[in-house]
């Protein structure tokens, strides 16, 4: 387990943010800025310690779990490579919108 892990965002996890300020910039740019810091400020947080959440309770190996982060009413779906060292982040999604 290394000391620090790398934190890469996915194309489709850029979007995801992309998307959540252009969302709230409508009513509020101040308040999508301050939201999109803060989101990619516990993203980075998961450099170190990122086994702090939960896996599911089902998957077939360890590495293929896909681990969810709270921050505030926001998902963020990552995926942990003990191999690379590295936290790839998935999808961030507001927790009441359905998966799709």
């Amino acid at each position: 387990m290394p000391a620090s892990y790398t934190v890469y965002i996915t194309q489709e996890a850029q979007a995801d943010l992309n998307g959540i300020f252009a969302y709230i910039s409508e009513d509020s740019p101040r308040n999508a800025q301050r939201l999109i810091n803060k989101l990619l400020q516990e993203i980075g947080g998961l450099n170190i310690l990122p086994y702090r959440y939960r896996p599911p309770r089902t998957g077939a190996k360890q590495s293929e779990f896909v681990r969810t982060m709270p921050v505030g009413n926001y998902l963020v779906k990552y995926q942990i490579d003990e191999a690379a060292g590295a936290v790839l982040i998935l999808t961030v999604r507001h927790g009441a919108r359905r998966r799709q």
